[in-house]
């Protein structure tokens, strides 16, 4: 191409990367796909990316520091990061965007991270009229767009929500989780945080699945400090769990050897023995989501006081969802369309929730349904 790419995908040979390629590649945008070895990308990007004949791209090599890094950013107008962990990988590359004067965006939810980048950065990009949006993912902006609908009735100001999904985590997410382990799990009571006790889970009910679900909170998720500073939303509480109760009560058993084996070491030998675990776990990048397996089911209930309302989300591959809904945001960010928000913010808020719901719909992914319960 002769004239820059104005989107980078960086992290471009990892599962997500390619699925943001993929749906970039639909919508018709242009991107460079960047990581540390360009040859892996190529080949990946080949042997797993449809469409790529009639894409237009380059493929960038580039070192994991803040000045390689803003060199390929500057010109651009979006960086896509889905390098993770984010609490070890995420700040150089925050960095070299607000340097290179990018929107960034990513697919974290692990709320230390979140919460020490929106007190770090979220001004320093308002005031470079940059957008800083983190969980631009399936488990969290899929379940934010629900708590949207249920808060479309302002008598609603307590959100309970839940992610059912199918999909067994990726390379990347499965050295999330041991992260979460580490983590303070936080939830929004009354206007102020709330720690979840460690290794707290329950059973909840959500519509078209006969039997409870056991959850846990995940990390704690991102709504509750998406909702803090949101005066329409007094307390936020959000659950994750997966169809197979198994895989729950497998991280259940993770978090307990990390208990007893790996929490009292220096942090660089837990480092490498989560690595050693995550490698026996995933040791390589899964296969394409197949809708007619991986679906999953996004619940948020909603109460006032005598008010109620709830919004239930059935979809299907959640990993083909974040491609999606980062190309959405995307595309409404190179045509400078950031909704009045620039700074930390999140993806319902910056484009709309029904135009997420309403894409996701379109395309085949989900459909929603809202009630007054």
């Amino acid at each position: 191409m002769t004239d820059k790419a104005q989107v980078v995908v960086y992290g471009a040979s990892g599962y997500t990367g390619m699925l943001i390629i993929e749906h970039l590649i639909v919508e018709g945008i242009p991107f460079i796909a960047a990581g540390r070895d360009k040859q892996r990308i190529a080949q990946l990007m080949k042997e797993r990316v449809p469409g790529l004949e009639s894409a237009r791209y380059e493929i960038a090599e580039v070192t994991h520091q803040k000045e390689d890094l803003a060199r390929l950013f500057k010109g651009a107008t979006v960086v896509c990061n889905t390098v993770g962990p984010f609490a070890d990988y995420c700040w150089p590359v925050i960095e070299a965007a607000l340097e290179a004067g990018c929107h960034y965006i990513d697919t974290t939810g692990e709320q230390e991270t979140i919460l020490t980048a929106r007190d770090e950065y979220g001004e320093r990009f308002a005031k470079k009229n940059l957008v800083f949006a983190q969980s631009v993912a399936y488990m969290f902006s899929v379940l934010e767009a629900a708590a949207e609908l249920c808060l479309e009735n302002p008598a609603i100001d307590t959100i309970d929500a839940a992610c059912v999904p199918t999909n067994l985590p990726t390379v990347g997410s499965t050295n999330s989780i041991f992260n979460l382990f580490r983590a303070t799990e936080r939830y929004l009571l009354d206007n102020e945080y709330q720690q979840w006790e460690p290794k707290t889970n329950s059973q909840v009910v959500v519509p078209g699945v006969l039997k409870p679900i056991l959850a846990m909170p995940w990390g704690g998720g991102s709504l509750p400090i998406i909702y803090e500073q949101d005066s329409r939303v007094r307390t936020c509480r959000q659950l994750s769990g997966f169809y197979n109760e198994e895989v729950t009560r497998f991280v259940l058993d993770m978090w307990g050897n990390y208990d007893a084996n790996i929490k009292s070491l220096p942090k660089d030998e837990q480092d490498q023995k989560i690595a050693e675990i995550c490698h026996q776990l995933t040791p390589e990048m899964p296969n394409r989501e197949r809708s007619t397996f991986f679906r999953n089911v996004d619940h948020v209930l909603g109460r006032g006081n005598t008010a109620t309302a709830s919004c239930t989300v059935f979809n299907h591959s959640g990993y083909a969802i974040t491609g999606l809904l980062q190309a959405l945001v995307v595309r409404k960010l190179i045509c400078d369309d950031i909704g009045g928000k620039p700074g930390f913010t999140s993806a319902c808020k910056m484009v709309g929730h029904r135009y997420l719901l309403d894409n996701l719909a379109d395309r085949g992914f989900a459909s929603y349904k809202v009630s007054d319960c």
